[in-house]
C-alpha cells in the first residue's frame, strides 16, 4: 500500500481522487445500540417488551414462538397527549393499533403528519391503555428498526428515534426458532475475492456490526494472499482533486486505488484490508 493507503492505518484515513474516481460509496450501516427510549413533548416512551414473536394478538404476551411479532411501549408524563404516532414499514399488515388508527404509505398519521410524503413507511396511531403502555403488533416475524414516535400536545407537534418494526426476518430464523428472538444474533456471511484473495465476513443482521472476519482459502484462487490486516479509525477526509470535501461518516463501502494489489472494506469505523500481497 502507498500513499493514501498507507495513511489508513493511522487515525483519521485520507481518500486520495484515485479512491474518489473509483466510486467510493459509504452507506450509513454502522453498529448501534437500539434507542428504547425517547423523550417527545414532555413525555416519554420506554420499550417494556420486545420485539419479539407473538401468537395470540388479542392477548399479547412475548413468547418463543407465534405468526406475529410485537413490541410495547410505556408513556410516562403529566397529563395526556393530543396524539401519539409510530411508523412500520409498508410491507407490514398491522393488528393492533385496529386498521381504523393505520394510514397509508405517503399519507401519514393526520394528526401529527408522521410519515406524510414517506412512501415506504405507513403510520399508526396508538393509544395507551389506563396504564399508560401500548403495544404495535404486525403479521409475520418482523427485525426490529430504528423509527419515530410523535406526540402533539396543543399546537406543538415533536417526534424522537426509537425501536420499531421493520422487515421480514430472514426465513432460516422463522422455520428455526419461530421468529425473532431480542438475544438472538441474526446473521449473514458476506465473501469478497479482490485478486483472488477471499474474506468472508460474518455481520449481525440487525446491526451491521462485523462478528468475524478472516481469510478464506478455500475460496482464494492465488497463492500469495497477505494475512487480513485489521484498523480502528475515528475519522476519515475525504480529498477530490486536492481539495477536502471535509470528514465522513463510516458505514459500509469498498476502496481501492487500483495501483496497488491491496483492497480495503470500510464497516463502522473500522478498516480490513487484503490482497495479495498486502505491506
Amino acid at each position: 500500500m502507498k500513499g493514501d493507503e498507507v495513511a489508513m492505518r493511522t487515525r483519521s484515513a485520507f481518500l486520495s481522487h484515485a479512491v474518489a474516481a473509483a466510486g467510493l460509496l459509504l452507506v450509513a450501516t454502522t453498529a448501534h445500540a437500539w434507542n428504547t427510549k425517547c423523550s417527545a413533548n414532555n413525555f416519554t416512551f420506554t420499550v417494556i417488551a420486545g420485539p419479539c414473536p407473538i401468537a395470540d394478538p388479542s392477548n399479547p404476551v412475548c413468547g418463543g414462538s407465534g405468526g406475529y411479532t410485537g413490541i410495547q411501549y410505556q408513556m410516562t408524563g403529566s397529563g395526556s397527549p393530543d396524539a401519539i404516532a409510530t411508523l412500520v414499514t409498508a410491507n407490514n399488515t398491522v393488528l393492533s393499533p385496529p386498521a381504523t388508527q393505520v394510514f397509508a404509505p405517503c399519507v401519514g398519521d393526520s394528526a401529527t403528519g408522521l410519515g406524510k410524503y414517506s412512501c415506504h413507511e405507513e403510520a399508526v396511531r396508538v393509544s395507551p391503555d389506563q396504564n399508560k403502555t401500548f403495544w404495535v403488533i404486525v403479521s409475520g416475524s418482523k427485525l426490529p428498526i430504528e423509527t419515530s414516535i410523535a406526540v402533539k400536545k396543543g399546537n406543538s407537534v415533536k417526534s424522537a428515534a426509537i425501536v420499531g418494526l421493520g422487515l421480514d426476518a430472514p426465513d432460516a430464523c422463522v422455520s428455526s426458532c419461530g421468529g425473532f428472538h431480542p438475544d438472538q444474533t441474526l446473521k449473514k456471511t458476506e465473501t469478497l475475492v479482490f485478486k483472488g484473495c477471499a474474506v468472508t465476513f460474518v455481520l449481525d443482521l440487525t446491526s451491521g456490526e462485523v462478528i468475524s472476519a478472516a481469510n478464506d482459502p478455500t475460496q482464494s484462487t492465488s497463492q500469495n494472499c497477505s494475512p487480513l490486516i485489521v484498523d480502528d479509525v475515528s475519522s476519515l477526509e475525504v480529498f477530490y482533486h486536492g481539495q477536502s470535501l471535509g470528514l465522513g461518516d463510516f458505514g459500509d463501502g469498498m476502496l481501492a486505488t487500483g495501483s496497488t494489489s491491496c483492497t480495503t472494506r470500510v464497516i463502522g469505523g473500522r478498516l480490513y484490508t487484503w490482497g495479495s500481497p498486502c505491506p
